[in-house]
């Protein structure tokens, strides 16, 4: 709903509707402009969708290619997502996190109506980087081999578009340390208030169980309607019924070795997204 839409009936004279719509109208024509431009460069590349992945990193690769920023507005309220490249040559597509922080003036935006529009639902991946005082040592890049409702809720709290999400929870479980079965785990997700909550956001979640044995990189979560997961830093283990959630593709050799070497607690989520 616009936010001219939610001025009508909240007695609003018909001034004021009159110059909220015009005021609409002016955002409207100026993100028009903003992907104009984004259009243009993309048909110098042979593409026209702005939505086009392969486009889009074709144009990242360039040497004086601007910042790209994706806009979703909901209820009126705008919030952004960088799209940036990562890998080599840079071949992923990493769309961060929504946040309500504007992005640069001479950033290109896109305006989406769901991430999804981004994301290659067949084989969805997430990323995950994990900090200890504030300094980033590892991105986890996880594939999602989950469930319908759980895939859903892991997306959902990685791009942080329903406003809960990781970024800025700690890892704070960590199950039979230095022995077979070993794995840390992360029970609560930070809220759209700041707040601190293992609440599932999807109901009545899928509980079944995985299909072969525990090995280090896999990634669980915890039966019932909870939020919560934990990843396997060793393997080995017979007995496990945990809902599976994905494996991780990389960044597991320095996970284990914060492990080893701190306290769970202090290794933060302070970046997430999704990989397209």
């Amino acid at each position: 709903m616009s936010t001219f839409e939610q001025g009508i009936g909240t007695g609003a004279t018909i001034h004021d509707l009159q110059i909220r719509l015009k005021e609409e109208e002016k955002k409207r024509r100026k993100l028009e402009e903003e992907n104009a431009e984004l259009y243009r460069l993309l048909r110098q590349i042979g593409q026209i969708s702005p939505l086009n992945i392969p486009a889009i990193k074709q144009y990242l690769r360039t040497p004086d290619s601007r910042s790209i920023y994706g806009l979703q507005q909901i209820t009126g309220k705008q919030r952004f997502c960088q799209l940036i490249l990562q890998g080599n040559p840079g071949n992923q597509l990493m769309v961060n996190a929504l946040q309500d922080q504007e992005p640069p003036d001479d950033a290109l935006k896109l305006s989406l109506c769901s991430l999804k529009q981004v994301l290659d639902l067949s084989q969805p991946q997430v990323f995950m980087t994990l900090s200890i005082d504030g300094k980033a040592f590892t991105t986890l890049h996880i594939a999602l081999t989950c469930t319908p409702r759980r895939t859903e809720q892991m997306l959902g709290l990685c791009s942080a578009a329903g406003g809960h999400t990781w970024q800025g929870a700690s890892l704070d479980t960590i199950y039979s340390k230095g022995e077979p079965g070993e794995r840390v785990g992360c029970w609560s997700y930070i809220t759209e208030d700041g707040e601190r909550s293992s609440k599932g956001l999807v109901r009545h979640q899928e509980n079944t169980g995985c299909n072969k044995p525990p090995s280090r990189g896999m990634v669980y979560g915890y039966r019932g309607d909870y939020a919560g997961f934990f990843i396997c830093t060793r393997g080995d283990i017979a007995v496990y019924s945990w809902p599976p959630l994905g494996e991780v593709l990389s960044g597991m050799d320095e996970l284990c070795a914060a492990v080893d070497l701190h306290d769970v607690s202090q290794i933060t989520i302070s970046k997430t997204g999704l990989i397209c």
